[in-house]
């Protein structure tokens, strides 16, 4: 998969043994996301009291992973768009290819 420049839509979160927070690992799929309003995810935060949060350098590595994952759905939808505009159902072969 990543030899093919396709990067997982999942990532990792190890399990938490924080007491009152336990939790066993979590799998974040990024191909689900879904879009809310910012005072609703506040209200949400405090009404649910104490919670976990990803600490540095776990946070960046999660928002790292998402963006090679947004950079590879916008690669594969610009190309699509492209191969749309040409009509054609592949791209053509490069010049140093051709006999």
């Amino acid at each position: 998969m990543l030899r093919q420049g396709n990067p997982p839509g999942y990532h990792l979160l190890n399990k938490s043994d924080i007491k009152g927070l336990e939790t066993e690992y979590l799998v974040v799929d990024f191909r689900s996301g879904h879009s809310v309003p910012f005072n609703f995810l506040i209200d949400l935060a405090k009404s649910r009291g104490k919670r976990l949060r990803l600490l540095p350098p776990y946070r960046e590595h999660l928002s790292q992973a998402f963006a090679r994952f947004l950079e590879s759905a916008y690669h594969l939808i610009t190309t699509i768009q492209i191969l749309e505009k040409r009509n054609t159902s592949h791209p053509p072969t490069p010049k140093y290819l051709r006999t």
